[in-house]
């Protein structure tokens, strides 16, 4: 066990020392995901190599095809999640310790987008900065009970803008239009990235702040993931990681259920409705978002199974230091990312299709998870982690 890691109960947030070893093993899944997910798209590259074997020209769409099936839109749902539940945990330990965190909170939010704007220089993708901004209006909802927590979160995840479109769709023949119209900054985004000038690289990345916001806007984002900080902060406020396995197999049965009918109605019923362009965007946002969030819900049910049972435990726990340093590991991998695909490094974004580049990217989460538990051996946080806490309390961190 990494130094300073104390596994306690499950998710009870009154043991203000105990370290949620699996809350860091479902962090370092969320992070395996999104680490794949972002190597798979070369960074937001988003382009086919020029230069590539022809025997792996068949096998590149399947990889591709087979990963985003697997993990678009899971880990980054399921990363949200723990946002919101490292909150409450959070907010629980500093009241236990007597101390006045409010306003505190605010600052660990402001730097947080400070962290997200550093971020920026490696990675147009960046959403640490969008996690600060609805991270401080999680305060505001911190004394509601879990009941309307819970409500609040399905009220959000729903999409309800989709909803009230969709439903107009089905009233008047024609939903109204919500959406706000996108840049075409693909366009531009192989040149920049493949000049050899780093400066380049980061302006276009601070151009597209807004493109990538819009986007956020019309896929639903901006409402999902404060839907989903909600129902983190309901799993730890409601204790959910304390109950049994069996509730635990009921829940993954229900997510796989639902997950596999919204699955089954964007495939296959909704190329049978006509619609006109927008209102069919729109309808496969709607499903193909909450099949993904069901899809998590599998995930994380599964791993919190796996763990309660015993199951693949230690092979689970490789994990904790990893998402024990998920703020340090987020941010290296764009790092290790833009090096290995952009112009100012290798560029081997040109050279590489779906399948080396899956390859490449397992190969840097092993480093990424090998230098986890080397540097755990010795400090009890990540670098930035460290450098958070410090700057949130103004106080040497912990060594």
């Amino acid at each position: 066990m990494p130094k300073g890691t104390i596994q306690g109960n499950a998710s009870d947030p009154d043991q203000s020392l105990a370290r949620i070893l699996e809350i860091d093993v479902l962090r370092g899944v969320a992070l395996v995901g999104i680490i794949i997910i972002h190597h798979i798209e070369h960074f937001h590259v988003f382009r086919t190599p020029d230069h590539t074997p022809e025997w792996l020209s068949d096998f590149d769409p399947k990889v591709m095809s087979a990963v985003f099936f697997m993990i678009s839109g899971k880990a980054y749902a399921l990363f949200s999640l723990l946002f919101g539940m490292s909150f409450w945990i959070q907010i629980k330990r500093r009241h236990l310790r007597g101390q006045r965190y409010v306003w505190r909170h605010v600052w660990r939010m402001a730097l947080l987008f400070g962290f997200g704007m550093f971020h920026e220089v490696f990675f147009s993708g960046d959403i640490l900065h969008m996690y600060a901004v609805f991270g401080v209006f999680l305060l505001a909802v911190r004394r509601l009970p879990p009941a309307w927590l819970l409500a609040l979160s399905l009220v959000l995840i729903s999409l309800p803008l989709h909803v009230a479109s969709l439903a107009d769709a089905a009233i008047t023949g024609s939903g109204f239009n919500f959406r706000v119209q996108e840049e075409n900054w693909l366009a531009d985004i192989h040149q920049i990235t493949m000049s050899p000038s780093f400066w380049d690289d980061v302006r276009f990345n601070f151009v597209v702040l807004d493109d990538i916001l819009v986007w956020n806007w019309n896929v639903g984002r901006v409402l999902l993931v404060p839907g989903l900080f909600l129902a983190g902060v309901y799993v730890a406020k409601a204790k959910l990681l304390d109950r049994p396995a069996r509730w635990w197999v009921g829940v993954l049965y229900i997510a796989a259920t639902v997950s596999l009918a919204f699955w089954a109605i964007k495939n296959h019923v909704l190329p049978m409705i006509e619609f006109n362009e927008s209102d069919r965007y729109v309808a496969t946002v709607f499903f193909e978002t909450h099949h993904r969030t069901a899809f998590m819900i599998v995930y994380a049910s599964g791993v919190v199974l796996a763990w309660k049972v015993g199951l693949w435990r230690r092979a689970l726990g490789i994990l904790a230091p990893f998402g024990r340093l998920g703020l340090t590991n987020y941010i290296l991998s764009s790092v290790l990312g833009g090096f290995i695909y952009f112009g100012w490094g290798l560029g081997l974004h040109e050279y590489l299709g779906s399948t080396l580049t899956f390859f490449v990217g397992c190969a840097s989460l092993a480093a990424q998870i090998a230098l986890s538990h080397l540097w755990l051996r010795f400090f009890d946080q990540g670098p930035l982690e460290a450098l958070w806490r410090y700057l949130t309390w103004l106080r040497e961190p912990r060594r």
